[in-house]
């Protein structure tokens, strides 16, 4: 990530938080651009992308195909997605200059 944030959480520590306060904040962070990355997928895709996914027996498979459909309709990986929702939130709501 930035050197925003690995100085944001060299900082975590010299302030006094310890691993297990540092943890769960990071966990917070992963949280939430989880769910905003889920809202993200499912809002790119249509009804019968859902309704050809769910026909899909193998999980993995079904993985896949959404992955596709996302990176085609977006431009991006759902991991590039997940990189650039943390950095926002980061950014947004916790290191603010």
């Amino acid at each position: 990530m930035s050197n925003k944030f690995e100085n944001w959480l060299n900082n975590l520590g010299k302030i006094g938080k310890t691993k297990a306060e540092i943890r769960q904040i990071l966990a917070g962070i992963a949280n939430y651009a989880g769910l905003t990355t889920y809202e993200a997928i499912m809002a790119s895709l249509t009804e019968e992308d859902m309704d050809n996914v769910e026909k899909i027996t193998n999980e993995d498979k079904a993985k896949e195909t959404i992955e596709e459909l996302f990176n085609r309709r977006t431009g991006m990986t759902i991991d590039e997605l997940v990189d650039k929702v943390q950095l926002l939130v980061f950014e947004n709501t916790i290191y603010r200059e």
